[in-house]
Order: C-alpha cells, then sequence, then structure tokens
C-alpha cells in the first residue's frame, strides 16, 4: 500500500472536534490516528467510547478499590490489580444477568454493580438470613427508585417554568 502524504504505512491523523448541545461555544477536542480508510462514524464513535471507559475505571476504584495500592514495583501492582479487575468483572458481569434492561414492575431499580458488591459482602459477613438481607435489598432499591422518580418529576417542573419565560 503507497503511502499517502502526511500518512505513516498507510495511517493518517485527524482532529476530531465535538461541540456542546447546550453551549455551542463548549468545545472538546480528539487527535486521532487510525488506517487512511477510517470512516467519519468510526472515529466519532471510538471518541465516545471514553466516556464509558473512564466510568468503569471509576467504578472499580469506588466500588472494587482499584486504586487502593502502595506499590513501588510492577509485580506487587500486578498482583493487586489482577484479583481487583477479576472482582469488578464479575460484579458487572452479575449485575449485567441481573437487570433485564428496564425496571420491575414492583418499583424497584435494577440491581446494580455497587448493590451486587453490598448483597456479596452482607451474605459473607454477617449471620442474619438470606431472607432478611433480600429484603433490605428489595427495600433500599424501591427507596432509590422513589427518589429517583421524585427527583426527576422536579427537574421536569424546573424546566416547565423556564420554558414559560
Amino acid at each position: 500500500m503507497a503511502s499517502l502524504p502526511g500518512t505513516v504505512d498507510g495511517h493518517g491523523h485527524w482532529l476530531l472536534i465535538r461541540r456542546g448541545i447546550t453551549d455551542p461555544t463548549d468545545l472538546a477536542y480528539y487527535l486521532s490516528f487510525g488506517p487512511v480508510g477510517t470512516l467519519d462514524e468510526d472515529l466519532i464513535r471510538v471518541a465516545g467510547t471514553r466516556w464509558t471507559i473512564e466510568k468503569c475505571f471509576q467504578t472499580a476504584k469506588t466500588e472494587v478499590g482499584l486504586d487502593h495500592y502502595q506499590v513501588h514495583r510492577y509485580d506487587a501492582w500486578y498482583r493487586h490489580i489482577t484479583p481487583v479487575l477479576c472482582a469488578h468483572a464479575y460484579l458487572a458481569i452479575t449485575a449485567a444477568q441481573a437487570k433485564n434492561g428496564t425496571e420491575s414492575d414492583d418499583g424497584l431499580i435494577p440491581l446494580t454493580l455497587g448493590e451486587v458488591r453490598r448483597l456479596l459482602a452482607h451474605l459473607i459477613t454477617t449471620t442474619r438470613p438470606f431472607d432478611y438481607i433480600h429484603r433490605w435489598s428489595r427495600w433500599r432499591r424501591r427507596h432509590q427508585h422513589r427518589a429517583r422518580t421524585a427527583h426527576y418529576q422536579r427537574r421536569l417542573q424546573l424546566h416547565q417554568v423556564r420554558l414559560e419565560y
């Protein structure tokens, strides 16, 4: 494959600029590098996955202690990171399998990764019966559903008031 001007071995650079929806003057810049025939849609999709990856790392820091290490050598860091990421993967898969993508009819939010972690921790560390832990989780998720519904209704009312002006 012949190299085009400005390319390296059939790969090129692109500058992708994203404009904010609410504030068009808010710009985000992405410098991309990839094969010459890359479509604009592919560049946009890949740039958008950055937030998903950052959210995943933030969840791993919060729920399984990804950032709780104080090591100076690679092998010690590797011994910490490997089980932490395995635990995060297990919790994420368990939450995804328990979640059917929608809220249940009885007003519960779907199981989240954090809720799965709390359930497992309580099942392992407490002597309380499973029925008690299950009822506690259902109460908590029902309460979160009510709080979220009230929050969304309040935000909708605020936006309707602003639109009347």
